[in-house]
């Protein structure tokens, strides 16, 4: 036996999880008694309020305690070297492997335990020891298990335990049924287990031997005797036990007054003068005090109720001494009582006048905690306090509800309404009221007398209502109208809705702008992001001020005669309305336009009438861009409206193949567009009502309004006209109220200062129609767009008077300041035209002068704020208003358009690290409003870079930019733009393109050369922006390890290596056709001063499908030259020849690497380049892909040296770096775990954005030449979404390191061994383990990973053989590149494993318990083993440089392996 307590130490070999626990008991035993009183702290995890040489005492003192316990050389080596004095480390990396898997196979193993003690079936015959024992021991793994994943709750244990004891036999379900369970009972399981013993004993007493248990049943026996006459009866039978059972289940009647169980007999005979089924049946004493309770009744009937106004709290009311101690029956009034359902739900029978069988029970949840079956419906009355007769139909009759409710919901339906204020009262339609102003919210009254019970009976019956009294006359009709659920029954909520979840109702109610009850309800069947709180929408909680002020008029639909079309765009309808006045940016009219197939339609807002022409072509722009088959044919409907029958509609109306029709004259209202506003003023109403805008934001609201009826009304069943128009599905989640306060980004040009705020207050008029981001207005700015807002959606300015309006004061579209040290209007950035409802294919007119006006300075500087604003950020309003999209931005002019540089979202630009800049329109911030509104980190960062290098935006010309600008970018572009209009793209005349024609936005892109042989010159690249939708745009490109293996094969072979260049690859591609607007420094007009397009029958930069165009075609080339397309990477072309001579080339976008061993034939191919492309570029293999290429005599060299200096540059410019030896702390994947458990970002926005940047640039390292920081940057990856500080220190380690090691890269031997040769590993962990893997060529790494696991392994030897077949897939792949590349492996890949289990499991087919439930794929490696393919062996742990792929790494170990895997050291 192990001597664990031997202080000497050296007994712990680490080997088991038993062993294991023992050694913590040791190790907290020799802590608890240590001198050093916090070192038990430190053990524990307690924060220790001391110096921090005191801390590290402690951790110091702990570490020696663990040390002597262990005999494990190995081990020890492992603490010395990872965790030397840090005790706490030490002691979780040692009980870290067995606690976590031990404590969890422990509970599922007592949880199973468990469940076969509650599922074993005890004979009937056991005693009350067999059952207190059994009981013992469930209630033993129960309690050992609270606290855990399988814990139970106290009642849940308590019914278990039942269960049990009911299996037993019948006797034993019946005694336990007899007894008193309530939630107080079931909640103590001491009390349940003993109350079980005692049913054991009761059973074993009254059975027989042999026998079963004989069962009285007293329920039928004493169902109406009251508890003395019980005990009478029990007093000379015996049988106390019984007594007190039977006693503790009667109730005291409401009726009666007295204790009983079932329907009250004496309430019975009193009414009806009958004696009532089952009394006979009852012993004479219980007969006898039945009658007299029957009695009693009457006479109290005879006495009328003389009750006071005002009822006292506990609901005593000041009666009649007769009746005093009868209490009054409550019947709370509740507005959310089973909404949208006709019942009332009463639980007292004694109002109950009427009643019958309902066809299947109706199941009632929502009071108390069990839900409650209503098998009867009937009517109830009762006498108010105010001795007001008040009569309910529609009831549900369910007795083992807590309450009475009366529904608002059920009474609104047949006209009686409710007042919920501060007087409290129902209201029937004949004026008649009943109050309940009591703390309860319940009306109060007492059972009918037998005089008014006959009185209400027959007028139910004659159907003629009593006018002294209130009656509710609406009659149920047939019972058969009960629905039946799709499980049988009906299940009725009647929760009311807390003040919190109906706050949240009405928010999300509003967003929508208050719809009726029935649209909320199915809201969630016809569109996405519905919250599941509108399914409870009734009439009640939909009646919102906004809608009952509004007050829309539901007209009936009239039926028509009209054929119905049978898709979208067969029949389109037109009419024009007038606002109520003219809006804020002058339009004075609206053009409401309707699709008669699905009811769709849409709203353009106009200045005058006569540009109802141009609305109607835009709608059919817009519909032939949602996919509706417009030029199929179709009619154009309208009224006799001179506007709308012009030429100029019918000539734009047989353009798109539609034929012109018209409603009979002086009928206007046979024009069904009628319908669009007879739908949208109510919506209108609402948001005025809600928010308090003034009428000039009347066609903002119609915009936003047109977007609450396409999402939200309900077509031919479940559908959305915007669904049956388009295809598409409607998303509500992200709906905004109209109308609120929102704190917003000021645009550029407003902002007079670098100290002035950079936020502002305003209103929000809706989603913009082209372009992402919302409008809004502020009275110190007025008009703008911007996706940068914080909302407040239950604050309306104008409506708590925060904003006044003042139609002469109040600013529209002109900044504030304006000849006051503002920025002048005339500078302001325009917005482009309206076009198919996104932010791509903008009209502009070529006017230079306006973007460098408000891009330059005076000074020549770029000015970063206009930057920003012409960026996109945000657009201001400061043009012509009829510029602005969707707002009258129509012109019967097909020349006119904008008049400034189209503006382009900073969303769509990538910085030269490649990180794209995003913002989400609808992201709502949980920081401080001020931090939001003033730090825009990604486009404040864009702007810093473009003003510290002097490079213009891409939206910008140079023909009128300073001097100093044009000197180093005008030589690069002219050539650029010279070299796209000679073959690649042609002028033409915008007037010329057919109408509808997409003309495309272009960007020029520029930027100085980091390095290379052209350092410091000018690139330029003039790009379209996106280009036509609906194209294939995929394009492969190299793949890494295909590039490693090309160097690798360059240093195996010595042979001999370039690199090339297509300086304008793309426009060597042809493509179909399409237009785009010409770049700013290019001209914009022709000599007759028309508006020019430029028209690409080649591929530009930045169209979807350029990049698989030029793919294409220079494949086509490749393969018609002599070479072939690799099979295992497309973007691999392999040409040998007879006398064995190579030539490979990779291709990586416009970039090109040669490796060949033929000069003659090499130069070959550059000239048949030259000749089939332009400007081919010849360049030294020194540069590629952002990486230098080394060639000597002994090495190929792969590093990224000058990018990390870049990296330098940029986030540690001015920092003393200190040496970094490795990228991380060995405890980084602890730091990773917590910022993972909080579940957001705990840093600011700035810090937030730096680190994402920092992560991608050294994960684009990792990815190229640096595998040994692989590890590092992938934990770091895995919360993007939520760091904190730590994780963004570790970050920042990580480049501290690069840059110390920055001359490290991946070198590989001239003339080293091409067999090629792998290694893998796993670092297991109780969630997701991680796999690594490395293969060498030429003595360097060709192909490595570092990969979290797809499922979680149960074992370490589970967990190395996933890891293993990942890398024998990887080998599979290289073994083939390398065999096209004349690199045959003429023997298995060796793949080293440092786990004996997973070898022999790799390379035998074994099948166990532990190995059965292992997924197929990760057995791949038995198929490559037995294929020759690949050869598992084992490799010592030390020995496995793998390792260096799975975790963070001590020192010593990290580089050790980090020379093997470089083949490089420092």
């Amino acid at each position: 036996m192990t001597d664990y307590n031997n202080n000497s130490g050296g007994w712990y070999h680490h080997d088991n999880a038993e062993n294991c626990i023992k050694f913590q008991a040791k190790v907290k035993m020799l802590a608890r008694s240590h001198t050093n009183k916090d070192v038990i702290k430190i053990l524990k995890g307690d924060t220790v309020t001391a110096a921090d040489d005191r801390r590290v005492i402690a951790h110091a003192d702990l570490y020696d305690i663990i040390i002597r316990q262990i005999a494990n050389a190995q081990l020890i080596a492992t603490l010395e070297q990872n965790h030397e004095d840090k005790g706490k480390n030490a002691f979780d990396y040692i009980t870290g492997q067995y606690q976590v898997a031990h404590d969890e196979n422990k509970q599922e193993a007592m949880d199973e335990d468990y469940i076969a003690k509650m599922c074993t079936d005890m004979s009937a015959d056991s005693t009350s020891d067999d059952v207190r024992n059994h009981l013992t021991e469930m209630t033993t793994l129960r309690n050992t298990l609270n606290g855990t994943s399988f814990a139970l709750s106290n009642s849940r244990h308590s019914r278990y335990m039942m269960r049990v004891v009911k299996r037993m036999s019948e006797a034993h379900r019946s005694e336990v049924r007899m007894l008193n369970w309530s939630d107080e009972v079931l909640d103590e399981c001491p009390r349940v287990l003993g109350m079980l013993e005692g049913v054991a004993a009761n059973v074993a007493k009254r059975t027989p031997a042999g026998g079963t248990a004989v069962k009285t049943d007293f329920n039928a026996l004493f169902a109406q005797s009251t508890p003395d006459e019980i005990a009478a009866f029990f007093a000379k039978y015996g049988n106390r036990q019984r007594q007190s059972q039977s006693a503790t289940r009667r109730t005291k009647c409401k009726k009666c007054g007295a204790e009983h169980i079932g329907d009250c007999y004496a309430w019975d005979i009193a009414m009806t003068g009958k004696d009532p089924d089952g009394m006979k049946t009852l012993p004479a004493a219980s007969q006898t005090s039945i009658r007299a309770r029957a009695e009693q009744i009457k006479d109290n009937d005879k006495k009328p109720l003389i009750a006071v106004a005002k009822p006292l709290g506990n609901y005593q009311l000041e009666c009649h001494p007769a009746v005093v101690d009868r209490l009054p029956i409550p019947i709370k009034v509740d507005s959310q009582a089973g909404a949208g359902y006709p019942y009332h739900y009463i639980a007292d029978m004694s109002i109950v006048i009427d009643k019958k069988k309902l066809p299947t029970p109706i199941v009632i949840g929502g009071i108390g905690k069990s839900k409650a079956e209503a098998e009867f419906i009937g009517t109830v009355a009762f006498v108010d306090e105010h001795d007001t007769t008040v009569v309910l139909e529609n009831c549900l009759l369910a007795p083992a509800l807590q309450h009475s409710l009366f529904s608002t919901s059920a009474a609104l339906q047949r006209g009686v309404k409710t007042y919920l204020n501060h007087d409290n009262y129902v209201e029937w339609p004949s004026g008649q009221r009943v109050s309940f102003d009591n703390p309860k919210l319940a009306m109060l009254g007492q059972p009918l007398s037998k005089e008014r019970a006959l009185a209400v009976r027959e007028m139910m019956r004659t159907k003629k209502p009593i006018t002294t009294e209130v009656i509710d006359t609406l009659m149920l009709g047939d019972f058969e109208t009960v629905q039946y659920g799709k499980d049988g029954k009906v299940h009725i909520d009647v929760s009311p809705m807390s003040a919190t979840t109906r706050a949240e109702f009405e928010l999300h109610s509003a967003r929508l702008n208050d719809p009726s009850a029935e649209r909320l309800r199915k809201l969630h069947k016809i569109a996405d992001g519905a919250a599941p709180i509108l399914r409870k929408a009734n009439l009640v909680n939909t009646a919102s001020a906004a809608r009952l002020l509004a007050n829309p008029v539901q007209s009936p639909s009239k039926p028509g005669t009209t054929p119905v079309p049978q898709k979208p765009g067969q029949r389109t309808e037109m009419d024009i309305a007038s606002g109520p006045v003219k809006s804020i940016i002058g339009n004075k009219y609206i053009l409401g336009v309707r699709d008669g197939a699905s009811s769709n339609f849409r709203i353009y807002p106009m200045k005058t009438k006569d540009q109802a022409v141009a609305a109607q072509n835009q709608y059919y722009l817009d519909a032939k861009a949602l996919g509706v088959d417009i030029d199929g044919g179709g009619v154009l409907h309208s009224d006799n409206e001179i506007v709308l029958n012009s030429e100029k509609m019918d000539d734009m109306a047989a353009q798109h193949n539609q034929t012109r029709s018209n409603s009979n004259e002086y009928e206007p209202t046979g024009n069904p567009a009628e319908t669009i506003f007879r739908v949208l003023w109510p919506e209108m109403r609402k948001n005025v009502a809600r928010s308090g805008l003034p009428q000039e934001f009347w066609d903002f609201n119609a915009l936003d309004c047109e977007v609450i009826c396409r999402d939200t009304r309900v077509r031919d069943g479940d559908t959305t006209p915007g669904e049956l128009f388009t295809g598409k599905r409607a998303d509500v989640s992200k709906r905004k109220v109209w109308g609120c306060l929102v704190y917003a980004q000021i645009p550029a040009p407003w902002r007079q200062h670098k100290q002035s705020a950079r936020g502002v207050e305003g209103v929000n008029l809706g989603k913009c129609r082209t372009k992402p981001g919302y409008w809004v207005w502020s009275p110190e700015v007025g008009l703008f767009t911007t996706k940068h807002i914080t909302w407040r959606e239950t604050r309306f300015p104008f409506k708590d008077g925060t904003f006044v309006w003042n139609t002469k004061t109040a600013p529209a579209t002109a900044p504030p300041g304006t000849g006051g040290g503002g920025m002048d209007s005339t500078f302001m950035p325009d917005l482009p035209r309206a076009n198919d409802g996104d932010d791509e294919g903008t009209e502009d007119d070529g006017d230079d002068d306006g973007g460098y006006k408000s891009g330059y300075s005076e000074s020549g500087e770029i000015n970063d704020d206009a930057s920003a604003a012409s960026a996109g950020q945000q657009h201001a309003v400061g043009m012509p208003v009829q510029a602005i999209p969707g707002m009258g931005a129509y012109q019967n002019d097909s020349d006119s358009s904008s008049d400034s540089d189209s503006a382009i979202s900073h969303g769509t630009l990538d910085d030269p690290h490649g990180n794209s800049h995003s913002s989400d329109p609808d992201y709502q911030p949980e920081v401080d409003v001020v931090e939001v509104l003033a730090s825009a980190v990604k486009t404040a960062k864009m702007k810093r870079e473009q003003k510290a290098s002097g490079i213009p935006p891409p939206w910008m010309g140079l023909n009128n930019a300073p001097d100093h600008i044009k000197q180093v970018f005008m030589e690069a572009e002219m050539e650029e733009i010279n070299g796209i209009l000679d073959g690649a793209a042609y002028e033409k005349a915008h007037k010329e393109l057919p109408p509808g024609t997409k003309v495309y936005d272009t960007l020029t892109l520029r930027d100085k050369k980091k390095n290379g042989p052209k350092k410091g010159k000018a690139k330029v690249r003039v790009c379209v922006k996106k280009g036509p939708k609906d194209v294939e745009s995929h394009s492969p490109t190299l793949q890494m390890p295909t590039l490693r293996a090309i160097l690798a094969l360059l240093a195996a072979k010595k042979a001999k290596g370039a690199a090339g260049d297509f300086p304008q690859a793309y426009l060597n591609a042809d493509q179909e056709i399409y237009y785009v607007w010409p770049p700013k420094t290019a001209r914009q007009y022709d000599e007759q001063g028309n508006r020019l397009v430029w028209a690409l029958p080649k591929a530009l930069y930045g169209g979807r499908a350029s990049g698989r165009h030029w793919y294409k075609m220079l494949r086509k080339w490749f393969t018609t030259h002599g070479f072939r397309v690799s099979e295992w990477d497309p973007c691999l072309f392999i040409k040998v020849d007879t006398n064995g001579n190579f030539h490979y080339v990779g291709l990586y976008v416009d970039d090109l690497i040669h490796v060949y061993s033929d000069e003659e034939a090499y130069k070959a191919v550059i000239e048949e380049y030259r000749k089939d492309f332009r400007g081919y570029s010849e360049l030294p293999l020194t540069e590629i892909f952002n990486a230098e290429v080394s060639v000597t005599d002994k090495f190929v060299t792969l590093t990224q040296t000058r990018y990390i200096e870049t990296l330098q540059e940029k986030f540690l410019e001015g920092e003393n770096v200190s040496a970094t030896r490795t990228p991380a702390h060995t405890d980084l994947e602890d730091i990773v775990k917590k910022a993972a458990e909080t579940g957001k970002a705990q840093l600011s926005a700035e810090e937030h954005a730096k680190y994402r940047e920092i992560v991608g640039a050294i994960l684009y390292i990792a990815t190229v030449s640096r595998p040994d920081v692989a590890v590092a940057v992938g934990l770091l990856s895995r919360v993007l979404e939520y760091p904190n500080a730590a994780t963004l220190e570790a970050a920042y380690r990580v480049l501290r390191y690069l840059i110390t090691t920055k001359v490290l890269g991946l070198r590989w031997t001239v003339g080293g061994d091409t067999t090629l040769s792998g290694m893998s590993d796993a670092n297991w962990a109780v969630v997701k383990s991680t796999s690594g893997y490395v293969f060498f060529l030429c003595q360097a790494a060709i192909a490595f990973i570092a990969k979290k696991q797809i499922a979680i392994a149960m074992s370490s030897t589970e967990a190395e053989i996933m890891a293993a077949s990942l890398a024998a897939l990887e080998a599979v792949f290289l073994r083939g590149i390398l065999s096209e590349m004349l690199c045959v492996q003429k023997q298995p890949t060796v793949i080293g494993i440092d786990n004996q289990g997973a070898v022999a499991l790799a390379k035998n087919y074994i099948s166990n318990s532990r190995t059965k439930h292992i997924e197929r794929r990760h057995l791949k490696i038995r198929e490559l083993v037995e294929e020759m393919m690949v050869l598992p062996e084992f490799v010592p742990t030390d020995e496995n440089v793998a390792d260096i792929m799975t975790k963070p790494l001590g020192r010593a170990k990290f580089e050790k392996f980090r020379k093997i895997l470089l083949n490089h050291e420092v």
